[in-house]
């Protein structure tokens, strides 16, 4: 019900929330930081967050593992200093260290073939939007190389434009044919912004946000 990717320096999600199999148009952040550490939680456990991170601090403590309900769900926790990345399941609550690149949920094979391909980890979770029903909304990520920059969203039609690729194919058909979004399918409402475009290219430099 998400799509999660680590490429050794982005880790990178959607917002999209899904309860008993519907798509719910409210964006959930399945993302944070905290002491150095980026966190990424995968099916339900984005309830848990606060108990998951504090548990996370001292996970040899196994029999303490936060999940009195039986949740099913991942945590990917990523070092901003070494880039380690460990995932704890439901299934496995102890620590099973993981090498980029790394993807999660129902979008992961599309990601991942996708970071293999060579973009960014917040690219591959957009191209996983374009096919997995239940990856969508925005794409938010850290950046380990500035981790104290916290969660961020990534907006990448910014980035085409900053690079010179306003050719590139879009995710939404009236883009794709130089018209306005519709306004009223899922993926064009996701996709409006009120935001001037000269503001959000501004805002991307100024992050230093890698193409």
């Amino acid at each position: 019900m998400t799509t999660i990717a680590f490429d050794g320096r982005y880790l990178a999600a959607d917002t999209l929330t899904v309860r008993g199999g519907n798509r719910v148009e409210h964006p959930l952040r399945k993302l944070a930081v905290r002491d150095g550490v980026a966190y990424a939680f995968g099916g339900t456990w984005w309830a848990l967050t606060d108990e998951l991170m504090l548990w996370h601090a001292d996970y040899d403590r196994i029999a303490d593992f936060p999940n009195p309900k039986g949740l099913d769900g991942a945590l990917l926790a990523v070092q901003a200093d070494s880039r380690q990345a460990t995932l704890f399941t439901t299934e496995m609550p102890y620590p099973d260290l993981e090498h980029p690149p790394v993807a999660l949920g129902t979008g992961s094979d599309l990601a991942l073939g996708a970071m293999g391909a060579g973009v960014t980890a917040m690219d591959a979770v957009q191209i996983a939007m374009r096919w997995d029903l239940k990856t969508g909304g925005y794409v938010e990520f850290v950046d380990l190389e500035f981790i104290d920059k916290g969660v961020q969203r990534w907006d990448a039609n910014a980035v085409r434009r900053v690079a010179g690729l306003l050719n590139e194919p879009l995710d939404c058909f009236y883009e794709k044919n130089r018209e306005l979004p519709c306004g009223v399918c899922w993926r064009c409402k996701q996709n409006v912004t009120t935001i001037d475009p000269d503001a959000i290219i501004a805002h991307t430099l100024a992050d230093s946000v890698s193409v």
